[in-house]
């Protein structure tokens, strides 16, 4: 595998820190309440992640973050335009800045505001990780990756990066759980939701299963450090 890949800079760049976040009272019934209360998540996450990106001796970016609607979509920004099939949101980079995009339809009318929290900001901690990818080279280097690759294989290595993803997410909100409130109820919810994310809801084995996913995002949630991510490096047995 592609060094860069697997000894990145950034497995060794130290522990996510706590930062100081004015995090407003979640209003996720709206649409501009979802966006705002993103916003502010977003902008912690570069906070948190810009010293180790500089460690990494990488540059990290901004990141613009953007609603759409599946139900709606003519009314899809043009930035979001064409999004995955089944994706609740998706992240890529153009223009100078990272682009995360996410699904409001998932979030609107929900009945539970503490479970619709907690599944938002795993959402979004998770679309970050890509960003965090990106920005340190993995995401480059990943392309080359699946070269020469058979469709198994391809799979495999869409794994490694989805799963570690999801950690680097997780590691942000372990690191954080005071400022965003993830204990008690919310940190039941949030175990729940981390065992419910998988390939067992999906018709292409692209993401890792629930038992796996679960796996990589409880570790780095305890840990808040990025070498407990480096799916790159694990056996097969922990990327199905």
């Amino acid at each position: 595998m592609t060094g860069g890949v697997v000894h990145s800079k950034l497995y060794a760049a130290g522990k996510v820190p706590a930062v100081r976040c004015l995090v407003p009272r979640p209003r996720l019934t709206t649409t501009a309440g979802l966006l705002a209360y993103g916003k502010v998540l977003v902008a912690c996450m570069g906070t948190a992640w810009a010293p180790l990106v500089d460690k990494s001796d990488a540059v990290m970016a901004p990141v613009e973050l953007i609603p759409y609607s599946s139900r709606r979509p003519k009314a899809t920004p043009a930035a979001c335009a064409d999004p995955p099939a089944d994706a609740d949101a998706f992240y890529y980079f153009g223009g100078f800045t990272g682009k995360i995009c996410f699904d409001t339809d998932l979030y609107l009318n929900t009945k539970d505001p503490d479970f619709n929290l907690v599944n938002f900001e795993q959402l979004i901690a998770h679309e970050y990780g890509h960003h965090v990818q990106y920005s340190v080279g993995i995401l480059t280097l990943y392309d080359e990756l699946m070269r020469g690759k058979s469709a198994a294989g391809q799979l495999e290595v869409m794994r490694r990066k989805e799963l570690q993803a999801s950690c680097l997410g997780a590691a942000f909100l372990g690191a954080n759980k005071r400022t965003f409130g993830i204990s008690g109820l919310r940190l039941r919810y949030w175990r729940y939701v981390v065992s419910h994310v998988g390939d067992e809801y999906s018709k292409v084995r692209d993401h890792g299963s629930r038992k796996n996913h679960a796996y990589w995002t409880t570790r780095s949630f305890a840990s808040a450090d990025p070498a407990s991510c480096n799916t790159f490096t694990a056996p097969a047995t922990k990327v199905r």
